[in-house]
């Protein structure tokens, strides 16, 4: 009879402790797949990239590629790497530059070291290095940075970006 409660109680216990479990698990889930980025305006990323030292250049015109493309701001340091941001006059735009420059970035592989990719929401991250090329790309809502540089600006790169939100 002792050991039939002590059973019963290991039991209840298990479940307790599965379903606590699985409900940790589902909210993490779904906090996740919910997660959305805020993206910037080419203000911002004017004013921060100039704050830490980078010059910046409008190249809007300079861009006859894309009929969609509102604004191109490419930010330069001095070591001569740049880091591109686009704003399109749809999401719509933005995701299909993001698409096309990620194949791109694919074909032009070779031999990869390293790649990331995440599709969430309003947001997608593509990264690879490979051949000693760091090429990075992400697309929040419109907008969308483009990176494609020397393996040896990567850390620079990466911090810059995560601190846009990028």
């Amino acid at each position: 009879m002792k050991n039939k409660k002590v059973l019963v109680t290991v039991i209840i216990i298990v479940i307790v402790v599965s379903v606590i479990a699985t409900g940790i698990g589902i909210y993490s889930l779904v906090k996740v797949l919910s997660k959305t980025k805020t993206s910037i305006t080419v203000s911002e990323f004017k004013e921060f990239m100039e704050s830490k030292g980078y010059m910046i250049k409008d190249s809007t015109e300079k861009s006859v590629d894309n009929e969609n493309l509102s604004q191109l701001c490419v930010a330069y340091d001095e070591n001569n790497y740049q880091i591109e941001f686009y704003v399109f006059e749809n999401e719509q735009s933005a995701l299909n530059f993001f698409t096309n420059n990620k194949s791109n970035f694919e074909v032009q592989s070779g031999l990869v070291s390293s790649s990331y990719a995440t599709n969430i929401n309003n947001y997608n991250i593509y990264a690879i290095t490979t051949n000693g090329t760091y090429r990075y790309l992400a697309r929040v809502d419109n907008t969308v940075i483009y990176v494609d540089e020397d393996v040896k600006y990567k850390d620079n790169i990466k911090g810059i970006v995560d601190e846009l939100g990028y």
